[in-house]
Order: C-alpha cells, then structure tokens, then sequence
C-alpha cells in the first residue's frame, strides 16, 4: 500500500493507572486501523517504566514535561513527512491523557481511537448505545472561577467539585449523558459530537465569564474523550484549564496539572496598580499582628515572616509586605486562593486583584 492519503503516524502512549498498567496491545491496533495503514516507527511514549506514583504532586509534572517534549520532537518528523494524519492509541491517567492531546493540538489530522472492554481492542463500532446524547447543565453562573464538570464514564456531582474548588464564588457547567457508564462511548461520531458541544461550551465560558477567567475540570470519561479535551483547547483563546483527579484514597477530586497555562505571570516592575491594589488590601482586611499571622501560618509565606519589618504602621507594612512577596516570586495563586480563605466574606475583591497580578 504505497498511496499516501491512506497511511497514518501512529502514537501509542501508556502510563501506570493507580497500581494498573496502562499497556496496549500491538495486534488490537493492527486490527483497528484500516482501511489506513501505519507508517514504519511512530511515537512509543511508554511512561510506566517510570517509578513514579502518581499519588505525589511533582510527578504530574514529570509525565507532563515527558509527554510534551515527545510530542514536539515527534511534530516535527511530522511536519517533513508527506504523510500528516496521525492515529492515537492512548491509555493513562485521565490528566496526562489531556495533556497529550493539547501537546497535539488541532493543526494535524488526528484521529483519537478510544479502548473498549468487551469485546477488547480498539476498533471503534458502528452503532451508538441508547441515551448517549450529550446534554449541557447549568448548575450556577457567578465568579471568575468555573467548574465543568464532565459526567461521561461515571457521574461527578457538584458536591464532590465544591469541596476542592477555591473557597470564592465559582460558575459551574457540566456535560453529561442520561446514564454515564464506561461503556457509553461506542462511535468515532459520538466523539466529534462530544468535541463540537465541549468547544461550543468553551466559547460560552469565555463569553459569558471573560477572558480572564479560569477553568477547574473535573473529568468521569473515556481515554478518547480525555484525550479530544486536550485537542479542542485553543491556546490563544481558551482560560486556563486545571485539571482535577479522582483519587479514592484521598477522598475524592485533587487538583493535577494545568492546561493552557505556563503559570502565572510575575508583576510587571512598572505594575504600581497591582502592587497598589494588594498593599490596599492588606490594610484594609487586616490589623498589623493579623497580617504578621497570616503569612506566619500560611505554609508558602512563612519564610518570608522575618523579611517585613512589622512594628511600623500598617500602610508601611502592607507595602513592604507586597515588596517581599513580589521579590520571592510569592504572588500566585497560592497566595490569593489563602487569602479567600482568611476573608471568605472578601471573595470578589480578592478576584478583581488576582486578575491583576494574573493569578
């Protein structure tokens, strides 16, 4: 088979999944290919020979780097090929799944294959199972934080989101089926469905909350769906895009990695209104000991407790405060999801400074 247009790259990505691995069988995407056949090589991205758990918060990061520096490299073979379509097998946990697909992103032809249980393998079937349209649900419309929630595979409740969610007003949204079940996804069309109201429910995101906005996902789906959810992101346009995990024994949704976000930026030298803003609130929100308690107490500032000189006036203080803060590349999100949760009745004002600073 020599003809171009029915070749395809490949890219087999697998990774440990709690004490599972997440392997993939060779024959099964063999099977599931045609009528296209594969180019000679591909993209291996094998990450559970890594001894890493993803239990630990630093090893989200690991696997992020790992699969985005694969992929560029791997984009590039691409880009001095005749060939551009590539064919996805993937099975890892549901956030590096993501991340595959925004280190993918929509410039090349893609086609996402997803795992089925029964009968095994990777060939997608021709026909949809009842009760699997996609259905938007509007749980609350207000804040600059927002939930979506995506009850696909399994059912996320927007109790389970509240309780790991920044303690501020928080919009949220969610796309489900009637009866969410790991089975629900049998079609290549069901896919593109899902992609076409998960990007037509971006877009309402954005309009409706501002570009500044920020996005906490919280995903029950299948691997293909993961995987579109990194595809369909646009990076010059989409909020940034946290990503929760299920971990049972952790009692439930913890944050992992976030999408579309390099992190958040440091204070321009010049920003005098930020600064101004910050120092403003801390005099405000807080007497002299109780902003001295605050950072002595809040884990990431406690280091900088002995770098304020607190016994001159508060409008002194809050300054100096907001210098040592900016200087030791303190203000982040960290900082500002404490500071709703020392002044929860301070929320929205908290949220105005933040989008300031970035966070």
């Amino acid at each position: 088979m020599d003809d171009p247009a029915l070749k395809t790259h490949v890219i087999r990505l697998s990774a440990n999944i709690g004490r599972q691995k997440g392997l993939w069988s060779a024959e099964q995407i063999h099977a599931a290919l045609p009528p296209w056949e594969a180019l000679p090589g591909g993209l291996d991205i094998d990450l559970a020979l890594l001894e890493v758990s993803d239990a630990e918060p630093a090893t989200w990061k690991l696997l992020a780097a790992e699969i985005r520096l694969k992929v560029s490299g791997f984009l590039q073979q691409v880009a001095r090929s005749p060939v551009r379509r590539i064919s996805v097998f993937a099975l890892a946990p549901i956030p590096l799944l993501m991340v595959l697909g925004e280190a993918l992103g929509e410039k090349q032809e893609i086609r996402v294959f997803n795992r089925f249980h029964g009968p095994a393998g990777w060939t997608w079937g021709d026909s949809r199972p009842e009760q699997s349209s996609w259905n938007v649900v509007t749980h609350a419309t207000r804040g600059t934080h927002v939930a979506l929630l995506l009850s696909i595979s399994g059912k996320v409740h927007p109790e389970e989101a509240e309780v790991a969610l920044p303690p501020s007003p928080c919009a949220m949204y969610e796309i489900a089926v009637e009866e969410p079940r790991r089975d629900i996804l049998q079609t290549e069309a069901q896919l593109q469905e899902f992609a076409t109201v998960y990007q037509d429910l971006l877009t309402r995101i954005r309009a409706t909350h501002g570009p500044r906005c920020r996005i906490h996902l919280f995903p029950a789906v299948p691997a293909a769906v993961a995987v579109q959810c990194g595809l369909s992101l646009l990076p010059k346009a989409d909020p940034p895009v946290k990503v929760y995990d299920h971990q049972r024994d952790k009692g439930g949704f913890v944050p992992t990695l976030e999408l579309l976000s390099p992190g958040p930026p440091p204070a321009r030298v010049g920003d005098a209104e930020a600064e101004r803003a910050l120092a403003e609130f801390f005099e405000k929100s807080f007497k002299g000991e109780d902003l001295q308690r605050f950072f002595t107490f809040t884990e990431a500032l406690g280091s900088l407790v002995s770098k304020v000189h607190w016994e001159t006036d508060l409008a002194e203080v809050a300054h100096r405060a907001v210098q040592a803060l900016k200087q030791h590349g303190k203000v982040d999100t960290a900082l500002f999801d404490a500071l709703r949760e020392a002044r929860p009745n301070r929320a929205g004002e908290i949220d105005e400074i933040a989008v300031r600073w970035g966070c």
